[in-house]
Parts: C-alpha cells; sequence; structure tokens
C-alpha cells in the first residue's frame, strides 16, 4: 500500500511539472507559443507585402522587356538620350530669379 502512495505521489509531481512547464514557462510555455504565433502572423503579413512587390516589379519589367516606347520613355528620363534629329533644351533656374523680382527704384 506504501509503494501504491509513493507511486501514486510521484506521478502527481511528474504531472505536476508537466503542467507547469507547459502552461507556465516563460521559454516553453503557452506564452511562448502565442508569442511565436503572433510573429508567426507579422511574417506572413510581410511575406505577402514582398510577394506584391515582387509581382509589381515583374510587371515593370516585363513592360520594359516587350514594349519599345517603354525602353525609350526610360532611356530619355533616365539617361537623358536624345534623338538625332532633335534638340534638347536643359533649363536651369536663377538662384536669385532676379529677372522677375521688382526693383524699388
Amino acid at each position: 500500500m506504501k509503494l501504491m502512495h509513493l507511486l501514486l505521489l510521484i506521478l502527481l509531481l511528474v504531472l505536476g511539472l508537466l503542467i507547469k512547464q507547459t502552461w507556465f514557462d516563460e521559454e516553453t510555455g503557452r506564452k511562448k507559443l502565442d508569442d511565436l504565433q503572433l510573429s508567426l502572423e507579422e511574417l506572413k503579413l510581410q511575406n505577402q507585402e514582398l510577394i506584391e512587390q515582387n509581382n509589381h516589379i515583374r510587371q515593370i519589367i516585363n513592360g520594359i522587356k516587350h514594349n519599345y516606347s517603354a525602353r525609350e520613355e526610360l532611356a530619355r528620363k533616365h539617361l537623358g538620350l536624345i534623338k538625332e534629329d532633335e534638340t534638347f533644351f536643359h533649363v536651369i533656374p536663377s538662384e536669385n530669379n532676379s529677372n522677375y523680382q521688382e526693383s524699388e527704384d
């Protein structure tokens, strides 16, 4: 009978330790599981945003690959390319805008 009580006491102690570790321990408990679930949701949202950005970039690349006017527009805008029979005027505003100020005579 004493052996049975001792065995029951040991089993209850082990069960108590397992319950404590499962539900209340900060490193392996329910709180850690909730934190990991929250982190997983945030990572899923970030991943979805990156997938959308990648799809947008793929659309731009495909447009550049297959559309000559898009390539020409980008070359003109970013590289300053000019066709042979064109004249390019680059207007730079003056620092003091003296031409537009009225003088106080």
